[in-house]
């Protein structure tokens, strides 16, 4: 066999590989085009089920679950969020336990703070006082990043998210990870500051577990120190 002859070979095959590819790509795109069409229609009549299902649809579809900064998922969850119906919770919680941290976790976590209620502030609070549900790294362990975010949104709901946030002390301070979940369940308790001093006040006088009153202790008498 020539040179030349192997050399258009090679180039042949070259270029049907390049034609396969381009319609693959402009397939790809035309597909993304339709899926957006649709979301925007579900966003517009504020179709909860049917955003969730094409959030699920969308998160199995993904090549690597890793993929955390697909524009189609957060796009969907910030919809949710501003819809701010609660039957959006349990299926986002779900998609938590299937990706690692990233974007579109961050998202979720400002989702839920949208959201609002004590179901949206009970998943918010088991991301970071759960050390064994919390959203976990690529290293399995509990992403800081997505913790902080949980934190920082329970803080903003303010006086509301107290309660929650004493009866995850309580399991905390029972259970066998004490030493992951008080800190970061004291953090969220500052971050929400003078409003928490009464429910706190009236928990250390009700709560008959003299460790978890210790702790709430602490907690109350460090913010009642801040000017």
């Amino acid at each position: 066999m020539s040179l030349a002859i192997m050399i258009a070979g090679v180039v042949g095959i070259l270029l049907i590989l390049f034609i396969v590819g381009k319609r693959s790509y402009q397939r790809e795109i035309e597909e993304m085009e339709q899926l957006k069409q649709r979301v925007n229609k579900l966003r517009q009549e504020n179709d909860v089920e049917g955003l969730i299902g094409t959030l699920e649809s969308r998160v199995l579809s993904l090549k690597h679950l890793a993929d955390n900064n697909d524009e189609i998922c957060i796009t969907i969850v910030n919809t949710l969020g501003e819809i701010g119906n609660e039957r959006a919770i349990v299926p986002l919680v779900n998609i938590l336990e299937k990706v690692p941290f990233g974007r579109l976790t961050i998202t979720i976590v400002g989702a839920f703070e949208q959201i609002g209620g004590d179901k949206a502030m009970e998943a918010l609070i088991k991301l970071f006082s759960d050390p064994v549900k919390g959203i976990r790294n690529n290293l399995g362990f509990v992403a800081p990043t997505v913790s902080l975010a949980a934190i920082h949104a329970v803080g903003r709901i303010g006086e509301p998210a107290v309660r929650p946030l004493l009866k995850a002390l309580d399991d905390v301070v029972a259970g066998k990870n004490r030493h992951l979940g008080i800190p970061v369940l004291t953090m969220a308790l500052d971050i929400i500051g003078k409003p928490a001093i009464e429910p706190l006040t009236e928990f250390i006088n009700n709560e008959k577990n003299a460790k978890v009153r210790k702790e709430a202790r602490i907690i109350r008498n460090k913010i009642q120190k801040r000017k």
